[in-house]
């Protein structure tokens, strides 16, 4: 299982019509280990305004496999 973050919402950066943006890494719950966690955009991404859905996906080392995915908005 994985538990996306919550939500986000930023305002841009100064002078900038986007926003550099970081989030927790998404738990995950289950699996064997060891369990690997990506999301796309990841982390540290610039986003621009409006809002985008993130979307995370881990596996296991067996291959088992679930994803989340939560949005960031920049206003």
């Amino acid at each position: 299982v994985v538990v996306a973050p919550a939500d986000v919402t930023v305002s841009t950066d100064a002078g900038r019509p986007d926003a550099l943006v970081s989030f927790a890494t998404p738990r995950t719950s289950g699996g064997v280990a060891p369990v690997s966690v990506e999301c796309t955009p990841a982390a540290g991404s610039r986003f621009v305004i409006g809002t985008t859905v993130v979307g995370c996906s881990a596996i296991d080392a067996v291959g088992d496999q679930a994803s989340a995915a939560f949005s960031v908005t920049v206003v």
